[in-house]
């Protein structure tokens, strides 16, 4: 029986790890200007067969998959040969994305009863201005109060706010500086709270990295 056992075992972690990945997950710190990464995974075929990829999904449009021979060049073959090494580049379009961004690759083999192995991308762009709350809020029909945002640039060149517009009248707003370039003061009050509704103000800087060019800061008045 215990030989029964340890066969139905090997067996399964055979299968669970057929195709090897020397790391599942990888984090990355970005640069400031940077808009588009590559990350590479490295795998290998440790059995003596070949291993098909049936697919790669990347549950996201900003997020694509590429299959790389050891040389990293490009792989037309989805068959990987026992013994064989590899790449999966995962190329992330970042956008104007700023703050953490968390995302995976699900890869599929042709092995029966394999489940799926997942690649995880954990990307760091750095927040060099922001909006301290992210958001503010009031409830209906409450006290139209002041409540302020304090606007930071943290970056070691200042960042100048050249403009700014709220998408709802309802809100009043005064931009005060207090350092110039680098950190400022959002007073905002509701005219009236009687009616839910969403709101932001965009705040736009003379930074030439478009990341950093807008600032939102969010409102709402909740039911």
């Amino acid at each position: 029986m215990w030989r029964l056992t340890l066969l139905t075992f090997l067996t399964l972690a055979q299968l669970i790890w057929a195709l090897e990945f020397t790391r599942h997950t990888q984090t990355v710190e970005v640069t400031p200007d940077q808009s588009t990464i590559h990350v590479d995974y490295a795998f290998s075929n440790p059995t003596k067969h070949k291993i098909d990829i049936a697919k790669i999904d990347a549950p996201c449009t900003c997020l694509s998959a590429t299959l790389l021979d050891k040389e990293k060049l490009a792989n037309k073959s989805t068959s990987i040969k026992p013994g064989a090494k590899g790449y999966v580049r995962a190329t992330l379009d970042i956008g104007n994305f700023k703050g953490q961004l968390n995302k995976k690759l699900i890869v599929w083999t042709n092995e029966k009863g394999a489940p799926p192995q997942v690649l995880n991308l954990n990307v760091k762009v750095p927040s060099l201005v922001t909006a301290i709350p992210k958001s503010l809020s009031w409830k209906k029909n409450v006290k139209a109060s002041q409540k302020e945002f304090s606007i930071i640039v943290s970056d070691s060149k200042p960042y100048k706010i050249i403009s700014h517009k709220a998408s709802n009248k309802n809100f009043k707003y005064q931009l005060t500086t207090e350092k110039e370039g680098y950190a400022y003061k959002l007073t905002v009050t509701p005219t009236n709270t009687k009616t839910p509704c969403f709101a932001a103000i965009e705040l736009t800087t003379d930074s030439t990295e478009p990341r950093y060019q807008k600032i939102h800061c969010y409102l709402s008045i909740k039911p």
